[in-house]
This record gives structure tokens, C-alpha cells and sequence, in this order.
């Protein structure tokens, strides 16, 4: 079992989530589940060592790529969504918690050409082959394949992610520790 093959078989099905537990694959997290810390999920996947794949009563989850949407247009949990012309596969997702120490949500920091956008941020995410993408603190870009559990509850109101973006600072681009996901 590897972490992509187990997103693509989820993703296949039409599951935006992917779990790996103790090597087991699943596309359905019940509830209730508590985050834990990232450590906890400690066991190498047999059919790539260098990525984890749970571990017992442990849980890795990761997000499965979106399908096309015919609107970009989403509703936010908490206030308005911005308004940004983002491609149609892609989604915003909510205001987070980027903690920085001992380790950032996202791991790839990119630089978006003539300041950061999201649209910037998305594109240059895209063609270096990330699946999330998040802007922080106006001028930050950053990119993973996912979003550690333990992140993704830590959701904050879309208008405390309120920094102008510097490529166009009518856009916001997150805040300090806080990333605009999408």
C-alpha cells in the first residue's frame, strides 16, 4: 500500500478524504474522531517506506484531488467566501491554522511570478504537481499533496484571513499563521 494509491482509489469513488490505518485504506472517517499529533502515525507503508501509513487506532488522512465543478462559487462556514476567479477544480476551503513550529501545515513554499494571488498561488501550485494549496501572510505560497488531520481542525472565520495579497491587494491572501486553503 502506498499514500497515492490509496488517494487514487478514493478519489476514484468520489471521496474527498483518504485514510490509511495501519496499512488499511478507507474513504469513510466516522465520527466522533479526535486529532491526535502527527507523531502517533508512525508506520512506513510497505510499498514506499519514506511515507507513513497510520498506524494501530491511528488514522493518516489525506485529501483526495476535487472533482470538476461547473461554478466556482462555494459557500463558507464562517462569513463571506472571497470572491477570486480560482480554476474550476479547485475550491476554497476555509480560513487555518498554519502552526510554523515545530512544523508548518503545508510544506512547499513557492514563489508566485509578480506577487501573490491566490489564482497565482493555485497556478504555480498546480505545475509543480501539488494537489493543496495555501496564502498566508499576503506574500506566502504553499503547496502540499495534503493536510494533516490535526490542521484541518483547526478552522478559523474566513474574515480573520483578511491580509492583501501583494500581487493585488484588493484579494486577501490569509494572515499571520493563518492560511486561506484551497
Amino acid at each position: 500500500m502506498t499514500v497515492s494509491s490509496c488517494i487514487s482509489f478514493c478519489s476514484s469513488r468520489g471521496f474527498h478524504l483518504a485514510g490509511l490505518e495501519f496499512e488499511d485504506c478507507d474513504n469513510s472517517i466516522r465520527y466522533p474522531a479526535f486529532p491526535t499529533v502527527g507523531s502517533d502515525c508512525n508506520m512506513e507503508c510497505t510499498g514506499d517506506s519514506s511515507s507513513i501509513c497510520g498506524a494501530g487506532d491511528r488514522l493518516s488522512v489525506y485529501s483526495t484531488p476535487l472533482p470538476p465543478a461547473t461554478t466556482t462559487t462555494t459557500t463558507a462556514a464562517h462569513g463571506p467566501t472571497p470572491t477570486i476567479s480560482i480554476p474550476t477544480e479547485w475550491f476554497y476551503q476555509g480560513c487555518f491554522v498554519d502552526p510554523v513550529h515545530p512544523t508548518r501545515a503545508l510544506q512547499h513554499q513557492v514563489t508566485v511570478p509578480g506577487g501573490n494571488t491566490p489564482e497565482g498561488c493555485v497556478s504555480a501550485c498546480t505545475a509543480a504537481g501539488w494537489t493543496v494549496v495555501g496564502v498566508e501572510f499576503g506574500s506566502e505560497c504553499w503547496c502540499d499533496n495534503f493536510m494533516p488531520y490535526d490542521f484541518i481542525t483547526s478552522e478559523f472565520s474566513t474574515e480573520d484571513c483578511n491580509m492583501p495579497c501583494t500581487g493585488d491587494p484588493t484579494k486577501t491572501c490569509g494572515a499571520g499563521n493563518l492560511l486561506q486553503l484551497y
